[in-house]
């Protein structure tokens, strides 16, 4: 357990490493919150990749996702959106939620591009600095919570 951050970290043997955030699950128990009801947990603030300024591509090693988790009262589908400023949908997808916790970790990308051409490049476009709103949607009614967006930092910075 990570206690600055109150991740869980799991590490096995050649397979990967996995990581949680215990927040809500510690909030779920501390507030005594009824398990008959959805939730949609506080979203700590997701950093954008360093993007380098010569050729402005990110930064692979500066790219962090973002966990949006939520308690669901029973197993059904659900729709993530994030709406802008102007409530314009720049994000959504599609889940089947689990009875219980659940955790979807985004990798910030609004939108890909990809083609088959010699010396074509990936592209990513990555969500940009600002505050958001998403809203968590089911057959039992919608919750939202404020989404933070800042700057990442070049990793030659000290």
């Amino acid at each position: 357990i990570h206690e600055v951050t109150m991740d869980l970290v799991v590490g096995t043997h050649g397979r990967g490493i996995y990581k949680t955030s215990l927040k809500p699950i510690q909030r779920m128990v501390s507030q005594n919150l009824s398990t008959s009801k959805d939730y949609f947990f506080e979203i700590d603030q997701a950093k954008r990749p360093w993007f380098n300024s010569s050729s402005g591509e990110p930064d692979h090693r500066t790219i962090e996702k973002a966990t949006f988790s939520f308690w669901l009262n029973k197993s059904k589908a659900i729709t993530l959106s994030i709406r802008d400023k102007s409530n314009k949908e720049i994000w959504k997808i599609e889940l089947n939620g689990q009875n219980g916790f659940n955790q979807y970790r985004w990798d910030l990308v609004v939108s890909k591009q990809t083609s088959d051409y010699p010396y074509f490049m990936d592209y990513d476009k990555f969500i940009e600095m600002g505050i958001y709103n998403i809203t968590l949607k089911s057959v039992d009614g919608h919750l939202e919570q404020p989404f933070v967006v800042i700057n990442g930092v070049s990793p030659y910075m000290k």
